[in-house]
């Protein structure tokens, strides 16, 4: 019986399970948080700024037709 146990094989074990990666790291966008920051992440939800620029540029075209409209009356 010392010579069956001896003959066998030893059992196979299981290959070492390769550590997972650690889980990349999203921010609420779902954009990973870990890497260089590119053009494309420039983006407003806001829209705070688009109404800002809105009024400037209105009240920019306001103040140039008034310049003009006074001109004409003063000077014609």
């Amino acid at each position: 019986m010392a010579s069956e146990s001896e003959n066998e094989a030893p059992a196979p074990t299981e290959p070492a399970a390769p550590e997972a990666a650690p889980k990349e790291r999203l921010d609420e966008e779902g954009l990973p948080i870990d890497r260089p920051p590119t053009m494309d992440d420039v983006r407003g939800t806001d829209g705070g700024g688009r109404l800002i620029a809105i009024g400037c540029t209105g009240l920019v075209v306001l103040l140039v037709l008034g310049f003009w409209a006074l001109r004409a009356l003063v000077f014609h």
